[in-house]
């Protein structure tokens, strides 16, 4: 076992709770008289952002590992853990209003999200030597702008500007994983 291997061990760990959090919560969001699309595309997102981060950690396979660089690599899953926890409780059953759940955990859930993609950044920069004014790096830089616009204010139509414009930016980045886009080359 390599020690990339060994390492992935604890990142996917770590997603796949993150994942299981989320998933146990769907089925809640999407009960009728209780749903807000606002939070179920938040849920949406976070799945979807765990599925990129367990792609994109395969190109860190090549990098000299030190601990620093593990506690940095794994900030980012545990980071979406968090966020993730906070828009589906333990026991999801127990809320009867998404709207209301959402705005009552609205500051750690935009503060955790733009703590989570300043940590994106810096581990691009970090692990994989992607310099800070990248075209690579400007969506992660909108999306942790965007986060932190969202603990500024409880407007409704804030939070909906929001939900669409991040969940515009991850289906991005989901359509450029898929079409094998590499984020390193000298075309971008």
């Amino acid at each position: 076992m390599t020690l990339f291997e060994y390492l992935a061990a604890g990142f996917v760990l770590i997603l796949s709770f993150a994942v299981m959090r989320g998933m146990s919560g769907v089925p809640y969001a999407l009960r009728p008289g209780a749903r807000h699309w606002v939070h179920f595309a938040y849920v949406s997102i976070a799945l979807a952002n765990c599925l990129i981060t367990f792609w994109v950690f395969w190109f860190t396979r090549d990098v000299e590992w030190t601990f620093f660089r593990f506690v940095i690599a794994l900030l980012i899953p545990i980071l979406f853990y968090v966020q993730v926890s906070l828009l589906v409780p333990q026991d999801p059953s127990t809320v009867s209003s998404w709207e209301a759940h959402f705005f009552s955990v609205r500051i750690p859930f935009f503060a955790t999200g733009a703590a989570t993609f300043l940590m994106v950044a810096i581990s691009h920069q970090t692990l994989l030597g992607i310099p800070a004014l990248h075209p690579i790096e400007w969506p992660v830089y909108a999306t942790t702008a965007l986060y932190a616009l969202g603990v500024t204010s409880p407007a409704a139509r804030l939070h909906a500007a929001l939900a669409l414009a991040i969940f515009c930016i991850t289906a991005l980045n989901v359509v450029g994983i898929v079409a094998q886009i590499d984020p390193l080359s000298p075309q971008i």
